[in-house]
C-alpha cells in the first residue's frame, strides 16, 4: 500500500465502527442449522467458496496494514506451524507450550489473540480472537452446535477441511484504551472483506 492509499487511524475505526457493517447483524450461533428456511451463514459460505481465495501471505500484510493503522505493533512472523500428525491434545498442548505461554511470559496477555485458519482448498476459514485455536471438524449426523465452533461446520457443509498445518496468529500489544480485542477482531475481518478475501464463517468476527 502505498503512501496516498495508506489506511489511516480513522479509516480503519470505520470498519469497526461503520453504521454499513452494523446494519446487518450476524444471526444467531444456532441459525447455521436451525434456520427455519435456508441456513443463513451456509448460504454466505456457499458464496465466499465461488470466489478466488487469497493467499495467507497477502492477508497477513493487510491484517499487519490494519494493525499498523491503529498503532499496534505489526506481527513480523505471523504464519505458526505445527509439526505435522499431531492429535487435538498434543495440539493443544503444543499452542500453550509454544504461542500462548511465550505471549505471556513476555508479560501479554494470550487472550489478546488475533488468528486465523484455513482450509485444504485455501481459503480463510475464520477469523478469530482469543487463545483458543482448533481445527475441529463436526463428524456426519453431528448437528449440535451447543458445545461446538460453527466454522467447523461450515467447513464441514461445503466438504473441506482444516489446514492443521498452520495459523495466522497475531498477539495484539498496545491495545489502544478506546478499543477492545473484539474490536480489533471485528475490524479485522471487515478489512479483509473490503480488500475481496473470502470468509468462509463470513459473520464470526462480528460478535
Amino acid at each position: 500500500m502505498n503512501n496516498q492509499n495508506k489506511l489511516s487511524e480513522k479509516n480503519a475505526k470505520e470498519f469497526i465502527d461503520d453504521a454499513t457493517w452494523k446494519s446487518k447483524p450476524a444471526p444467531p450461533h444456532s441459525s447455521v442449522w436451525k434456520d427455519d428456511k435456508t441456513p443463513f451463514r451456509i448460504v454466505a459460505a456457499r458464496m465466499q467458496a465461488a470466489l478466488t481465495p487469497v493467499s495467507p501471505e497477502q492477508i497477513a500484510k493487510y491484517a499487519n496494514e490494519f494493525l499498523a493503522a491503529l498503532g499496534i505493533p505489526e506481527v513480523e512472523t505471523p504464519r505458526f506451524t505445527f509439526p505435522p500428525g499431531l492429535t487435538d491434545d498434543e495440539l493443544d498442548k503444543y499452542l500453550k507450550e509454544n504461542l500462548y505461554g511465550p505471549i505471556s511470559d513476555s508479560g501479554g496477555n494470550c487472550e489478546d489473540l488475533v488468528w486465523m485458519k484455513f482450509t485444504d482448498q485455501g481459503f480463510l476459514g475464520v477469523v478469530a480472537v482469543s487463545a483458543d485455536i482448533n481445527f475441529y471438524i463436526p463428524k456426519d449426523g453431528d448437528t449440535d452446535v451447543s458445545n461446538r465452533n460453527t466454522a467447523g461446520f461450515i467447513v464441514h457443509w461445503l466438504k473441506q477441511s482444516w489446514d492443521r498445518s498452520f495459523v495466522l496468529a497475531f498477539p495484539l500489544k498496545s491495545i489502544p484504551e478506546d478499543l477492545k480485542r473484539s474490536d480489533i477482531e471485528t475490524g479485522i475481518g471487515n478489512y479483509l472483506i473490503s480488500q475481496k478475501v473470502p470468509i468462509l464463517d463470513y459473520y464470526s468476527h462480528r460478535y
